[in-house]
């Protein structure tokens, strides 16, 4: 398991111990001091509204407000959504409803957190929908509590927050909930929706959680997940149209209209008839062809390129990341590490990168062991990386 660098000491807790380590892996870290761990209460407020993740030295000022608190993370700004069963027995159901996922974690309850990449998903409690003890944990300020954490008091007292399946090295391989997990089906007796009277036709139930100003992108990343298993774009459309039917707010000031719905369906069908749709496929790493010339004329331009490709594959969608030369040399397996290269080969492709404004420090780091320089990519660099798999 990845190397993140913190260590137990004994007048800090798991935030104190962990939070910057599991920054630079690019979660939106809180700390949880209330309600027995598990809330940021009285350390956050409007965590709901934030655009963005805090910046780095946010996370520093917490560290030394709340060191003993148990880490938690804001779902969404983690690029994270977590399917949230009370039951243990729920579990496997979720999993086949909405996708393996290489990463689980447990809760000292016995409950568990199914983790896929985020794909837009609001907050929702399956419970009122559906009558099952289940919380989906997206969009709308959703906090889960992480490892290291521990429950400090109570019945589960001493029990920590754990993996039950893979590690943080899976989180750069997290999958997109399967697009048609959220849909309700009219069919399936519940306590809020037992089943029809003999005779009586089954309704939709509608959940309404998409809204004005997220419509048009939801519905073409999910018709883009869809697209691959559609027969024809009137097949794809029919299955758009009860996706927008049960979970778009349709109505209002701005209502989203039929012709809006056949127009974004035919968007992500021209784009699957083209053979550039790559969702669930394997992820695909870009570069300019400005970009290749530049690279190309520098001494070190050949490991740049690869250190370049390597960046950008595993940290597109982070916001900071540290490249520490030593750390990757020395270990064994990393995701940025290349085979072959000792310290300075690192140095020098960094050194041509940031030289050509393709990265820029933003942390200089050294200020206490375990604190790495962190980068980030200079401007919009829109070839970026082509991972649609993650929509």
């Amino acid at each position: 398991m990845r190397d993140l660098a913190w260590a137990e000491t004994p007048d800090l807790g798991p935030f104190g111990q962990a939070a910057l380590a599991l920054y630079r892996l690019g979660l939106a870290v809180v700390p949880c001091p209330s309600d027995n761990g598990k809330s940021v209460q009285g350390a956050v407020k409007g965590h709901g509204e934030w655009p963005r993740r805090p910046p780095i030295a946010w996370v520093e000022k917490m560290i030394t407000k709340w060191p003993t608190a148990n880490i938690g993370i804001i779902t969404s700004l983690s690029n994270v959504t977590i399917v949230d069963p009370d039951d243990p027995a729920l579990v496997e159901p979720m999993l086949r409803r909405f996708g393996d996922t290489p990463l689980i974690t447990g809760t000292p309850s016995g409950g568990a957190h199914l983790w896929y990449r985020h794909s837009g998903e609001a907050s929702s409690n399956l419970r009122l929908t559906e009558g099952v003890a289940v919380d989906i944990k997206g969009r709308g300020g959703s906090v889960i509590v992480v490892p290291p954490s521990v429950r400090p008091e109570g019945p589960h007292a001493g029990k920590p927050y754990r993996f039950i399946r893979g590690s943080w090295d899976d989180l750069e391989r997290l999958p997109p909930m399967r697009a048609d997990g959220l849909r309700i089906d009219a069919r399936r007796p519940s306590a809020h929706h037992p089943p029809p009277r003999s005779g009586a036709v089954a309704e939709a139930v509608p959940v309404r959680t998409v809204k004005d100003g997220h419509r048009n992108t939801t519905l073409f990343k999910l018709a883009l997940r869809e697209a691959p298993r559609a027969s024809s774009e009137d097949a794809l459309l029919r299955s758009m149209r009860g996706i927008v039917a049960e979970h778009f707010q349709t109505g209002g000031s701005n209502p989203f209209t039929a012709a809006e719905v056949e127009k974004t369906v035919a968007s992500a069908w021209r784009v699957q008839e083209e053979g550039r749709n790559w969702v669930g496929q394997e992820p695909r790493v870009m570069a300019s062809a400005r970009e290749v010339e530049a690279i190309a004329q520098d001494p070190h331009g050949s490991d740049a390129m690869l250190l370049l490709m390597k960046l950008r594959l595993v940290h597109w969608q982070h916001d900071t990341f540290a490249v520490p030369p030593k750390t990757l040399a020395a270990a064994p397996a990393a995701p940025m590490k290349i085979a072959g290269w000792g310290p300075q080969r690192y140095r020098n492709a960094l050194g041509t990168l940031m030289k050509l404004d393709l990265l820029e420090i933003v942390h200089e780091g050294g200020d206490a062991p375990g604190d790495a320089r962190l980068f980030r990519f200079v401007g919009t660099l829109p070839a970026r990386v082509q991972k649609l798999d993650t929509i």
